[in-house]
C-alpha cells in the first residue's frame, strides 16, 4: 500500500475513534492504538489525539492501558508512551488495565514499570460506576 493511502486510511481509523467517543456510552476505551502490531502510526498527528483524548476527559470514559504489547509486539504498550504522555497532558488520569492475558504470569506483567512512569488513577468498573484501586 503506497504510503498516502495509508496515512489516509490510519486517519480514517483514529477519525472513527474520535467519533464513538463522541457518541459515548461506554466506560473505558480500550486498544486505542492496537494496530501498532501491524502497522506504524507514526504519521498520525497528535491533533487528532488530542481530540480523542479531550473528549475521553471530559466525557469522564477511563483510556486502557493495555500491557500485551510488550510481551506480544515487543512495544513500549497499548497505547505507546507518546500517547500516554499526551493522555496525561490533555488532563487525562483515568485508566484501566488491561493485559489479554491467557496464563497467569501474564497479567499485570509490564504494568509496573508503566505504572512508575505516570502514576495515573488505575480502577475498575462495577455497575458502570468507577472504582478506583489507585493509593491517591
Amino acid at each position: 500500500m503506497p504510503k498516502d493511502s495509508s496515512k489516509i486510511e490510519l486517519l480514517k481509523y483514529y477519525k472513527r475513534i474520535l467519533q464513538m467517543v463522541t457518541q459515548g456510552g461506554f466506560d473505558s476505551l480500550g486498544h486505542l492504538d492496537y494496530l501498532r502490531r501491524k502497522l506504524d502510526d507514526s504519521p498520525i498527528t497528535e491533533d487528532i489525539l488530542k481530540e480523542i483524548f479531550t473528549v475521553l476527559v471530559k466525557k469522564d470514559i477511563a483510556l486502557e492501558i493495555n500491557s500485551s504489547a510488550v510481551r506480544r509486539s515487543h512495544l513500549d504498550s497499548f497505547p505507546s508512551k507518546s500517547k500516554l504522555e499526551l493522555y496525561k497532558e490533555c488532563g487525562g488520569n483515568k485508566v484501566t488495565i488491561g493485559s489479554d492475558a491467557h496464563r497467569l504470569n501474564e497479567i499485570y506483567d509490564a504494568i509496573p514499570q508503566m505504572d512508575e512512569s505516570y502514576q495515573f488513577q488505575k480502577g475498575l468498573y462495577l455497575k458502570r460506576k468507577f472504582i478506583s484501586l489507585s493509593d491517591k
